[in-house]
């Protein structure tokens, strides 16, 4: 019989293993967690993704199908080829093709008939109105010469355009396409006359001297004509725009807050040499503030030829990285990041000192991919989802379902050329007018506003400004 001491060291034993088989279900559980929520952020990519791929099909508005080496190629509305290719391992459900009809097994040419049986077939021909002569017909007839070719002709006819649509089958209602300058696919009609002469005359080609205009100045940059340029429909946008836009973003919010601004918008440069370009920017004095009122820092970077963003959340120090094509994985690059964190340390060090705790340091920020992000349609678009993020727009507004590159192109233009930070925005809008009246042959009388009216009168007649917009 045990003695009560080896029944206590049993008990003991026992208690030990058990704290080591609790603690090993523990481990297990974080892992199984860990692994499930790795497995929803790639659901989550792949769906935004396949969205993607439906977009770009979609967007071609026109015919797709599958080739014989498992690609889907597609045709825009012109019967122009798309130049897609979709690899055959995506699901039919997220490929919205409209699938075209199998040929016929063979066809009537040169006035000779195929001996088949089904040369036609009367699926194909069930649509409404006097009869058509069906395969059936045909196939009676042994003699060549008794085939009626005017019969022959219409059921070619009838069978090319009289095809059955599948039921329950639905079809997407097209918006109206408007242009205005280079976009022509635009959603809405640009109807104020200052905006299309703005268009026109920042996008029209000019001579060597003319492409070197300089079209926004403002206190620390200046973007001329061929600058611009990158604003164009399926163009790469240059860094020159994304500091134009942090330049006047920050004006904005100095206009509201002064120098206790909660968001600041930092430049493209932030990840150069920090001492030397804090002292030749000034970066400090034009788009920081007092830290102790900061809580978001946008830090627009560039990286492998691709745009996306660094997003300081100071109260909870967290660093953002915001992407709108996660599959590229430009944005794991650590180095790049670190050398904004202590750019951020250096230019603010003595902030800090007197604002925050002993040891705080940028460097300490925990990294965070921003997840749930909208993905861009195309390739050329980065620069473009990177400026509506510092912008504060609604994610919503840039899904997949509802981006539109030539809209948001369009609305950037404008609002860079027509904000207070660009000095010279009267004399382009002045010359902009001027040179649209010439194009055009339009008076040069002031076209004015008719009260209570949604017409605009020159010296010429009224102008509708339904029609300003024009339907393509």
């Amino acid at each position: 019989m045990e003695t009560y001491e080896q029944v206590v060291e049993t008990l003991r034993r026992l208690e030990a293993r058990s704290r080591e088989t609790t603690e090993w279900m523990r481990k297990v559980e974080t892992e199984l967690q860990e692994l499930k929520e790795e497995n929803q952020r790639r659901d989550e990519d792949r769906k935004n993704f396949q969205k993607s791929v439906m977009q770009i099909l979609l967007d071609s508005d026109g015919r797709c199908e599958r080739k014989g080496d498992g690609t889907i190629a597609g045709e825009d509305a012109y019967g122009r080829s798309c130049g897609r290719e979709i690899d055959s391992k995506l699901s039919t459900e997220w490929s919205p093709c409209y699938e075209r009809k199998p040929p016929f097994g063979s066809v009537i040419r040169d006035g000779t008939l195929a001996s088949s049986k089904k040369v036609l077939d009367e699926r194909y021909i069930k649509i409404s109105g006097p009869m058509i002569p069906t395969s059936r017909h045909i196939d009676r007839t042994d003699d060549l010469s008794k085939v009626d070719v005017e019969e022959c002709r219409l059921f070619r006819k009838a069978s090319s355009s009289g095809r059955a649509e599948p039921k329950n089958k639905k079809v997407a209602s097209r918006r109206p396409i408007y242009s205005s300058g280079p976009y022509t696919r635009l959603t809405e009609p640009v109807e104020d006359f200052q905006d299309m002469a703005l268009l026109e005359f920042i996008f029209d080609q000019f001579d060597d001297d003319g492409m070197g205009e300089t079209i926004i100045r403002t206190e620390l940059n200046e973007i001329s004509r061929s600058g611009m340029s990158c604003l164009r429909p399926k163009t790469y946008v240059n860094g020159e725009i994304l500091n134009v836009k942090a330049e006047y973003l920050t004006r904005d919010e100095r206009a509201l807050f002064k120098t206790i601004a909660p968001n600041w918008y930092l430049t493209t440069r932030m990840n150069r040499s920090a001492e030397e370009f804090m002292r030749r920017h000034r970066v400090l004095e034009h788009f920081m503030g007092q830290l102790a009122y900061c809580e978001k820092i946008y830090v627009p970077i560039n990286h492998s030829d691709h745009w996306f963003l660094y997003l300081f959340l100071i109260d909870s120090e967290v660093v953002q990285i915001w992407v709108s094509f996660c599959a590229l994985g430009v944005s794991k690059d650590e180095k790049l990041l670190n050398d904004v964190k202590k750019n951020l340390d250096t230019a603010l060090k003595l902030e800090i000192k007197d604002v925050k705790p002993i040891g705080w340091s940028f460097m300490d920020f925990k990294v965070e991919h921003r997840s749930n992000l909208p993905q861009q349609p195309n390739g050329y678009d980065c620069g473009v989802f990177v400026a509506n993020f510092m912008d504060g727009r609604e994610l919503e507004e840039l899904s997949v379902l509802k981006y539109n590159s030539d809209d948001e192109r369009c609305r950037l233009v404008l609002d860079m050329v027509k904000s207070a930070t660009n000095v010279i925005k009267v004399d382009i809008c002045r010359a902009a007018l001027d040179y649209y009246r010439q194009k055009h042959g339009i008076s040069a009388t002031p076209f004015r506003t008719v009260s209570g009216s949604k017409t605009k009168r020159s010296a010429e007649g009224v102008h509708d400004t339904k029609k300003k917009g024009k339907l393509v």
